[in-house]
């Protein structure tokens, strides 16, 4: 009884440590299975990882073996028929395994991918940009794979210093901001945009005494300054003059801006209250916007012949920079 006992013992030992290694060498009989895709065909090696696209197949050749189970870890991404045709149903990762009748394996993964969804997006202006105040620009966001089709949304950090608007930036005043733009499936970018101030100055000198002393008993007006503030805003800085000094409430001046052939401003400035003092002549900054400002978005030039014209007390002056 004792030694029959010990028998069938040895015996199940036996078989355990000849079917272990049976079986652990099955796995690595079949190290790569020919496959066809697309009309190609190419070897898929055991354990390795095939990536596929969504709706994508491909399929697997026994090799002359016969087929007796197949196995797919995560059937919603990836199924496999007895056929051996690998079906790819969504984004995921699954593994797959191939059982043959005559008692070897073949595993491999596959990845699923959505060649529609971008894996991320990135901005063909780089990582900064610089824009005047005033300023409109298009960005242009790119994806990858170019093949990737999504929708957008856009964030400003600072709406103050540069609004966006379907991908248009404009400036606003002088700062810096970064904008976000975020895919439908949350790929993230982001740029910077510089605001440079958009003012063109010095368009014509500080009077001297011997300028104020020719001007006499009348009153003009000498261009300073001109600068697109964005948001629909212009400022004029202008010097108002008076050759004797006297002070004087001026109502009613109409402004009529032009930049060469570009009208910027029209309106009127109800009222100054002009003291001059010893220097007679004093320096005026209005900012106009609404209907007055008839240019917002235009880039001033910092280097030219540009020819502007301000309309003032003494009709139509004309300045060259």
């Amino acid at each position: 009884m004792g030694n029959n006992w010990i028998r069938r013992v040895l015996a199940l030992v036996l078989a355990l440590m000849l079917a272990v290694p049976f079986f652990a060498m099955a796995d690595e009989l079949v190290e790569k299975s020919a496959a066809a895709k697309d009309g190609s065909s190419f070897y898929i090696a055991a354990n390795s990882t095939v990536t596929m696209n969504v709706g994508q197949q491909i399929a697997v050749d026994p090799q002359g073996r016969t087929v007796k189970s197949v196995k797919s870890s995560r059937k919603k991404s990836a199924s496999i028929s007895m056929s051996g045709v690998v079906t790819a149903l969504a984004e995921g990762t699954s593994k797959l395994t191939i059982t043959y009748t005559n008692r070897t394996r073949f595993v491999f993964k596959v990845k699923v991918v959505d060649p529609n969804k971008p894996s991320s997006v990135y901005f063909a202006e780089g990582a900064a940009i610089n824009l005047y105040a005033g300023q409109s620009k298009a960005l242009t966001p790119q994806l990858s794979p170019s093949t990737a089709v999504t929708t957008y949304t856009w964030k400003t950090s600072r709406s103050k210093i540069v609004k966006v608007s379907g991908g248009v930036i404009t400036g606003v005043a002088k700062g810096t901001a970064k904008i976000t733009v975020t895919t439908a499936n949350k790929k993230k970018a982001t740029i910077t945009v510089r605001v440079l101030a958009n003012k063109v100055d010095n368009l014509n000198p500080a009077p001297t005494a011997a300028d104020i002393a020719a001007i006499g008993r009348n009153w003009t007006v000498r261009l300073k300054s001109v600068e697109i503030l964005g948001g629909g805003k212009v400022a004029v800085e202008f010097y108002l003059l008076n050759g004797l000094g006297t002070s004087k409430q001026i109502q009613n001046l109409y402004v009529d801006l032009w930049m060469g052939s570009i009208p910027l401003v029209r309106g009127t400035i109800k009222k100054i209250s002009v003291k001059c003092g010893r220097s007679r002549s004093k320096v005026f900054k209005v900012t106009f916007s609404g209907s007055q400002v008839l240019t917002s978005s235009l880039v001033l030039p910092q280097a030219s012949n540009q020819r502007f014209r301000f309309k003032g007390l003494n009709g139509v002056l004309r300045y060259r920079y």
